[in-house]
């Protein structure tokens, strides 16, 4: 059960939509101007692929981090979702990531409805 979207980039909510839409939190890390999660989730072959999902506080991502980001990525291996309020060629805006993920989920009480769908259908 997905409810409204905030307004803009929230921590809390993408990372209790990221928890309900199945990924695994591992770790995290507050920046100036934006937040690096840590995550990673089976896909459907099951091999784990690791992301770095970075959530920017404003309507693009930091252009000066950009390259920091690439390198600690590519140095664990992980895949970079950006998000930004606004989209760009190369990173999602709040809006599609939440949408991407099925919705966001802006309580605990949206993770336990969900767990409990996901129950019931496997």
């Amino acid at each position: 059960m997905s409810h409204p979207s905030p307004s803009g980039p929230d921590t809390a909510t993408a990372t209790r939509t990221l928890v309900t839409a199945g990924f695994s939190i591992t770790n995290s890390r507050r920046q100036p101007t934006h937040i690096e999660i840590h995550c990673e989730r089976s896909d459907m072959f099951g091999a784990v692929v690791r992301y770095l999902v970075v959530v920017c506080d404003g309507d693009l991502p930091p252009e000066n981090d950009r390259p920091n980001i690439q390198k600690e990525a590519d140095n664990e291996r992980r895949v970079v979702v950006l998000v930004a309020n606004s989209s760009g060629t190369d990173w999602l805006s709040w809006t599609e990531f939440l949408a991407s993920l099925g919705g966001a989920c802006v309580s605990f009480g949206c993770q336990s409805i969900q767990a409990s769908v996901r129950g019931n259908l496997g």
